[in-house]
Protein backbone atom coordinates (compact mmCIF):
# COMPACT_ATOMS: atom_id res chain seq x y z
CA UNK A 1 0.00 0.00 0.00
CA UNK A 2 1.02 3.37 -0.76
CA UNK A 3 1.81 5.39 2.48
CA UNK A 4 0.23 9.26 2.12
CA UNK A 5 2.55 11.91 1.67
CA UNK A 6 1.37 15.11 3.53
CA UNK A 7 2.61 18.62 2.02
CA UNK A 8 2.47 21.30 4.31
CA UNK A 9 3.38 24.84 3.03
CA UNK A 10 4.02 28.07 4.93
CA UNK A 11 3.32 30.70 2.12
CA UNK A 12 5.19 26.41 -1.33
CA UNK A 13 6.40 23.11 -3.97
CA UNK A 14 8.92 20.76 -4.34
CA UNK A 15 9.40 19.08 -7.24
CA UNK A 16 7.54 15.60 -6.97
CA UNK A 17 7.05 13.77 -10.12
CA UNK A 18 3.22 13.01 -10.32
CA UNK A 19 1.43 13.73 -13.47
CA UNK A 20 -2.17 13.93 -14.52
CA UNK A 21 -3.73 10.97 -16.35
CA UNK A 22 -3.18 11.86 -20.87
CA UNK A 23 -6.34 13.65 -21.91
CA UNK A 24 -7.00 16.35 -24.73
CA UNK A 25 -6.82 19.10 -22.37
CA UNK A 26 -4.01 20.78 -20.61
CA UNK A 27 -4.33 19.24 -17.45
CA UNK A 28 -1.81 20.29 -14.42
CA UNK A 29 -0.11 17.86 -11.70
CA UNK A 30 -2.58 17.42 -9.15
CA UNK A 31 -0.28 19.40 -6.75
CA UNK A 32 -0.73 22.47 -8.93
CA UNK A 33 -4.13 23.46 -7.14
CA UNK A 34 -6.55 26.06 -5.71
CA UNK A 35 -4.82 27.15 -2.66
CA UNK A 36 -0.98 25.91 -3.03
CA UNK A 37 2.50 26.85 -2.04
CA UNK A 38 5.22 27.22 -4.18
CA UNK A 39 8.64 26.78 -2.82
CA UNK A 40 10.62 30.60 -2.98
CA UNK A 41 13.84 31.33 -3.91
CA UNK A 42 14.16 27.90 -6.43
CA UNK A 43 13.52 27.15 -9.74
CA UNK A 44 9.64 26.23 -9.81
CA UNK A 45 8.81 23.63 -12.32
CA UNK A 46 5.30 22.64 -13.43
CA UNK A 47 4.26 19.95 -14.96
CA UNK A 48 1.46 18.44 -16.33
CA UNK A 49 -0.37 16.39 -19.53
CA UNK A 50 -1.63 17.28 -22.85
CA UNK A 51 -1.79 16.34 -26.33
CA UNK A 52 1.35 14.95 -27.84
CA UNK A 53 2.92 17.94 -29.58
CA UNK A 54 0.40 20.68 -27.51
CA UNK A 55 2.02 24.14 -27.15
CA UNK A 56 1.71 24.70 -22.97
CA UNK A 57 2.18 28.25 -21.87
CA UNK A 58 2.62 28.74 -17.79
CA UNK A 59 2.46 32.20 -16.01
CA UNK A 60 2.70 32.83 -12.40
CA UNK A 61 3.33 36.35 -10.65
CA UNK A 62 4.26 37.84 -13.81
CA UNK A 63 6.72 35.18 -15.01
CA UNK A 64 6.06 32.89 -18.00
CA UNK A 65 7.47 29.76 -19.63
CA UNK A 66 6.39 27.82 -22.40
CA UNK A 67 7.16 24.48 -23.84
CA UNK A 68 5.27 21.72 -26.14
CA UNK A 69 4.01 18.02 -24.73
CA UNK A 70 6.29 15.30 -25.81
CA UNK A 71 4.99 12.19 -27.97
CA UNK A 72 3.77 11.24 -24.70
CA UNK A 73 1.64 13.92 -23.68
CA UNK A 74 4.07 15.17 -20.96
CA UNK A 75 5.27 18.80 -20.60
CA UNK A 76 7.51 20.48 -17.61
CA UNK A 77 8.35 23.85 -17.38
CA UNK A 78 10.51 25.65 -14.91
CA UNK A 79 9.53 28.95 -13.58
CA UNK A 80 12.11 31.56 -12.78
CA UNK A 81 12.90 31.63 -8.58
CA UNK A 82 10.66 34.19 -6.24
CA UNK A 83 10.98 35.34 -3.28
CA UNK A 84 8.55 34.29 -0.30
CA UNK A 85 5.60 36.44 -0.92
CA UNK A 86 2.25 36.83 1.08
CA UNK A 87 -0.01 38.10 -1.48
CA UNK A 88 -1.93 35.28 -3.27
CA UNK A 89 -1.46 34.86 -7.30
CA UNK A 90 -3.03 33.32 -10.04
CA UNK A 91 -1.59 30.24 -12.27
CA UNK A 92 -2.30 30.22 -15.27
CA UNK A 93 -1.70 27.17 -17.41
CA UNK A 94 -2.66 27.53 -21.36
CA UNK A 95 -2.89 24.65 -23.99
CA UNK A 96 -6.15 24.44 -26.26
CA UNK A 97 -7.67 25.03 -22.87
CA UNK A 98 -6.88 27.22 -19.58
CA UNK A 99 -6.64 26.18 -16.50
CA UNK A 100 -6.45 28.86 -13.70
CA UNK A 101 -5.64 27.74 -10.41
CA UNK A 102 -6.45 30.52 -7.48
CA UNK A 103 -4.82 31.42 -4.32
CA UNK A 104 -1.47 30.51 -4.87
CA UNK A 105 1.29 31.46 -2.40
CA UNK A 106 5.35 31.22 -2.71
CA UNK A 107 7.44 30.31 0.72
CA UNK A 108 8.16 27.26 2.41
CA UNK A 109 7.41 23.75 1.72
CA UNK A 110 8.06 20.75 3.62
CA UNK A 111 7.32 17.55 3.06
CA UNK A 112 6.16 14.66 6.03
CA UNK A 113 6.20 11.50 4.63
CA UNK A 114 7.29 7.80 5.83
CA UNK A 115 6.28 6.11 9.12
CA UNK A 116 2.56 5.48 10.91
CA UNK A 117 2.91 8.74 13.47
CA UNK A 118 3.06 11.23 9.95
CA UNK A 119 -0.62 10.29 9.96
CA UNK A 120 -1.98 11.46 13.86
CA UNK A 121 -3.48 14.43 13.08
CA UNK A 122 -3.15 17.78 14.97
CA UNK A 123 -7.28 16.69 16.34
CA UNK A 124 -5.49 13.83 18.15
CA UNK A 125 -2.95 15.61 19.94
CA UNK A 126 -2.14 16.85 22.90
CA UNK A 127 -2.88 20.34 22.12
CA UNK A 128 -5.29 20.15 19.57
CA UNK A 129 -8.00 22.47 21.73
CA UNK A 130 -5.57 25.18 21.53
CA UNK A 131 -3.75 24.47 17.67
CA UNK A 132 -7.50 24.03 16.32
CA UNK A 133 -8.96 27.33 17.26
CA UNK A 134 -5.87 29.63 16.60
CA UNK A 135 -5.50 28.30 13.45
CA UNK A 136 -7.27 30.58 11.81
CA UNK A 137 -4.50 33.39 12.44
CA UNK A 138 -2.28 31.62 9.86
CA UNK A 139 -4.03 31.16 6.62
CA UNK A 140 -0.80 31.26 4.86
CA UNK A 141 -0.27 27.87 6.17
CA UNK A 142 -1.54 25.13 3.49
CA UNK A 143 -1.65 21.33 3.89
CA UNK A 144 -1.94 18.59 1.06
CA UNK A 145 -2.61 14.94 2.08
CA UNK A 146 -2.16 12.65 -1.37
CA UNK A 147 -5.15 9.58 -1.15
CA UNK A 148 -4.65 6.13 -0.76
CA UNK A 149 -3.98 4.52 -3.27
CA UNK A 150 -3.25 0.07 -4.01
CA UNK A 151 -0.65 -0.62 -6.70
CA UNK A 152 1.75 -3.36 -7.63
CA UNK A 153 3.50 -1.18 -9.80
CA UNK A 154 5.24 2.14 -9.41
CA UNK A 155 2.33 4.94 -10.01
CA UNK A 156 2.37 7.98 -11.74
CA UNK A 157 -0.56 9.79 -10.97
CA UNK A 158 -1.75 10.96 -7.39
CA UNK A 159 -4.66 13.19 -6.25
CA UNK A 160 -5.15 15.14 -2.94
CA UNK A 161 -6.33 18.68 -2.50
CA UNK A 162 -4.15 21.73 -0.67
CA UNK A 163 -6.32 23.49 2.30
CA UNK A 164 -6.00 26.45 4.27
CA UNK A 165 -5.34 26.08 7.77
CA UNK A 166 -8.73 27.48 9.50
CA UNK A 167 -10.60 26.01 12.00
CA UNK A 168 -12.51 23.65 10.19
CA UNK A 169 -9.43 21.96 8.33
CA UNK A 170 -6.34 22.07 10.46
CA UNK A 171 -7.70 19.09 12.69
CA UNK A 172 -6.97 16.68 9.68
CA UNK A 173 -3.16 18.02 9.10
CA UNK A 174 -0.21 15.71 10.16
CA UNK A 175 0.78 16.61 13.79
CA UNK A 176 4.13 15.94 13.02
CA UNK A 177 4.70 18.12 10.65
CA UNK A 178 2.18 21.30 11.94
CA UNK A 179 4.39 24.03 13.10
CA UNK A 180 2.61 24.57 16.28
CA UNK A 181 3.45 28.61 16.29
CA UNK A 182 6.48 28.45 15.96
CA UNK A 183 6.83 32.23 14.62
CA UNK A 184 6.52 35.21 16.72
CA UNK A 185 3.75 37.18 15.42
CA UNK A 186 7.07 40.10 14.15
CA UNK A 187 8.52 37.01 12.05
CA UNK A 188 5.11 35.59 10.35
CA UNK A 189 2.37 37.73 8.88
CA UNK A 190 -1.28 36.72 10.23
CA UNK A 191 -4.52 37.86 10.39
CA UNK A 192 -5.76 38.66 13.63
CA UNK A 193 -3.95 38.85 17.16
Amino acid sequence: MLKPLFCLGLASLSALRFSAPVRADVVPAFLFNDNAVLQRDKPIPVWGTADAGEKVSVSFSGKTAATTADAAGKWRVDLPALPANATPADLVIKGKNTVTRTNILVGEVWLASGQSNMEMTVKESYDAALEIPGSARFPMIRHIRTDYKLSQTPLTTASGAWKVAAPDTTGDFTAVGYPAVPFRSDDWPHTGE
